[in-house]
């Protein structure tokens, strides 16, 4: 009931982050500002209420370090960044109906490795969950505008479609990624710091190469970014010591809550029409949910990688 409970907050606060986005989005040339300064934000919270679990020197290795990278860059930096680009014109029910598929492409990527071997459960959810997508879409108009000779230049969804679809692609690549990956004897509450840190370095790089205008910045700015922080921050956590119990199949669910939390918040918050497309989409999704993560897994990663002296 515990796990059942970690794995509501992380969808509920990764589904909230959606709306917090959805207002930074609207200040124009700063975004990736926001997204040094939440990461930041999320390092020096994490860094301070779990200083005891976190070892320095074990973090400085080379090794370490690409792993650490290749996770920031596919969890934070290049989905983050997509999502305040598609934000800007899309619905957030739409993106988390569309980003919820994390999972399935998670899964194709274990099936592609040769991790997991295949079967009719998983050929289901991956089907399943690209159907939720396609009517997702199709209820907002975007396979209309896709296949239509004269689009209007403000719905041009054949730009934002590709750049929507990759952030669930990068996800799924991610959730894959620390499940096979996840370096032996690595505590998740240094994994959370290490990956914070690395985002929050090359966020700096591209602000001070990009030279950003700090006249939009203003206190709805500063809050909302500290907000995304907090939520980063909550994420990490239960996101690393959650897969590192359950394993990854099992925190892939949070995506899933995330698009019920999305989906509510859009309509409540944004006004967003909500018609019974969207709802059968949403409702497939967690059909997709069930089937994807009812078939047999690895073992947690406590199990398998994790030094017991730090657990």
């Amino acid at each position: 009931m515990k796990d059942i409970f970690t794995l509501s907050i992380l969808g509920i606060s990764f589904g909230f982050s959606f709306s917090v986005i959805k207002v930074l989005a609207g200040y124009p040339d700063i975004e990736m500002m926001a997204i040094g300064g939440s990461t930041l934000v999320a390092l020096i919270l994490i860094s301070t209420f779990k200083q005891k679990d976190i070892r320095v020197k074990k973090l400085l290795t080379k090794n370490k370090a690409k792993f650490f990278l290749v996770c920031g860059v596919s969890s934070f930096l290049f989905p983050l960044s997509l999502e305040f680009m598609v934000l800007e014109t899309l619905d957030i029910g739409l993106v988390s109906i569309v980003v919820s598929t994390a999972p399935i492409f998670g899964v194709m990527f274990f099936l592609m490795s040769g991790a997991q071997r295949v079967n009719p459960r998983v050929v289901i959810s991956v089907l399943i969950g690209l159907l939720a997508c396609l009517l997702a879409l199709y209820s907002k108009g975007a396979l209309n505008s896709i296949f239509s000779d004269s689009v209007p230049s403000g719905d041009d969804f054949s730009v934002s479609l590709p750049l929507l679809v990759a952030i669930p692609v990068s996800y799924g690549f991610y959730h894959f990624y620390v499940d096979v990956k996840w370096p032996k004897g690595l505590h998740p509450n240094e994994l959370a710091v290490g990956e914070l840190f690395i985002c929050s370095l090359l966020s700096l790089v591209v602000v001070m190469l990009h030279g950003f205008n700090l006249e939009p910045v203003d206190l709805t700015w500063v809050m909302m970014t500290g907000l995304l922080g907090c939520l980063t921050a909550i994420e990490a956590l239960l996101y690393f010591n959650l897969q590192a119990k359950k394993g990854a199949i099992f925190c892939s669910f949070s995506d899933y809550i995330a698009t019920i939390t999305g989906v509510i918040l859009g309509a409540v918050l944004f006004d967003e029409s909500t018609s019974a497309l969207v709802i059968l989409a949403l409702a497939l999704v967690i059909l997709a949910a069930w089937f994807a993560n009812s078939h047999g897994h690895r073992q947690p990663t406590s199990e398998a990688t994790i030094d017991p002296e730090v657990v």
